[in-house]
Order: C-alpha cells, then sequence, then structure tokens
C-alpha cells in the first residue's frame, strides 16, 4: 500500500496525541478525526513504517452516536484533509464521551508503562472555574500560530509545517 490508497477502517480505539486506532491486515493504523466504533473511509498518508501507518478520514461511513459537527467549522471531517487545520483534535466528539476516551487513554499508559491499574476519572474543571459553554470550548491552555512566506497566519495543518490561514 501506498501514500493516497484508500481504506475502509474499523476504529477501535482511542491513542495518545489525539489520533485514533485502527488495524488493517495487524497493522495499527493511526486516524484522527475518528471516534472508536465507527467505520471510516481513509486515504493513507504515511506507510514507510513495518509497524504502523497512518492516514486521514475523508469520509465516515458509520458514525458514532457521540459524533457532532466540529466545533471548529475549519477542522471538520467535511474539509479536505491537507486543509484542516491541527488543534481541537477531540472536537467531534459529544464533551462527556471526549472526557472518557481521555480517561482511557491515561489508563492504558499507566498499565503499558508502569503496569499499574487504577481508576481514572476526567471531569470539568472546578465549580467557579467551569469553562463558559457547555461543548467545552470557555478556554484554552495554548495557541500556536505561525506565519507563512506570504504573510499569512494561522495554525499548521495537522503532520505538517504549512500554514492554514484561518479566521476563527
Amino acid at each position: 500500500m501506498q501514500p493516497g490508497d484508500l481504506l475502509d477502517l474499523d476504529i477501535t480505539a482511542a491513542a495518545h496525541g489525539g489520533v485514533f486506532v485502527a488495524r488493517h491486515e495487524n497493522r495499527v493504523v493511526f486516524v484522527p478525526d475518528a471516534i472508536p466504533g465507527e467505520r471510516v473511509r481513509v486515504t493513507l498518508t504515511d506507510t514507510r513504517k513495518a509497524s504502523f501507518w497512518r492516514g486521514d478520514v475523508v469520509e465516515v461511513l458509520d458514525a458514532s452516536p457521540h459524533r457532532r459537527p466540529h466545533v471548529w467549522s475549519a477542522a471538520d471531517v467535511s474539509v479536505a484533509p491537507a486543509d484542516r487545520p491541527g488543534g481541537a483534535d477531540f472536537g467531534h466528539i459529544a464533551l462527556d464521551h471526549q472526557r472518557e476516551l481521555k480517561a482511557e487513554v491515561v489508563r492504558d499508559a499507566l498499565r503499558r508503562f508502569a503496569r499499574y491499574e487504577v481508576p481514572v476519572t476526567m471531569e470539568a474543571a472546578a465549580a467557579g472555574e467551569e469553562q463558559d459553554a457547555a461543548d467545552g470550548t470557555g478556554w484554552r491552555t495554548r495557541v500556536s500560530l505561525h506565519v507563512d512566506g506570504a504573510g499569512r497566519v494561522g495554525p499548521y495543518a495537522a503532520r505538517s509545517h504549512r500554514v492554514i490561514p484561518v479566521d476563527e
């Protein structure tokens, strides 16, 4: 398989770094913009490593009940993968389910690397610090913007150094 090839994949888990896990012929494929339980059409973007590949969702074939319109329209799965800005990796997932997935990523890391089983929960910010919006967009901890050679300002496209101009 080569970059640009299309695969239909079943997403099985969340992984560290805002990506999700699928498998093709026993090889892991890391895919952003998906949700465990979904079936998605993916265009392969990186097939250099024997242990895993990377791909981008180009179509959601069977959507999760936790999928919602992305909180940042520029990053929605309806936008061509090359034109999606990086960031807001879980913005297409209902807020309560985002917390469940993030807790599972932490549990998995503790289990794999520390061989430690511990209950993990993710909760909303403490009373008085709660974000303003019910969708969790009332605050950010950081933003990275860049300027390209033409003077356009924006975040990089995911896994690249290409500036995506945005106005929201």
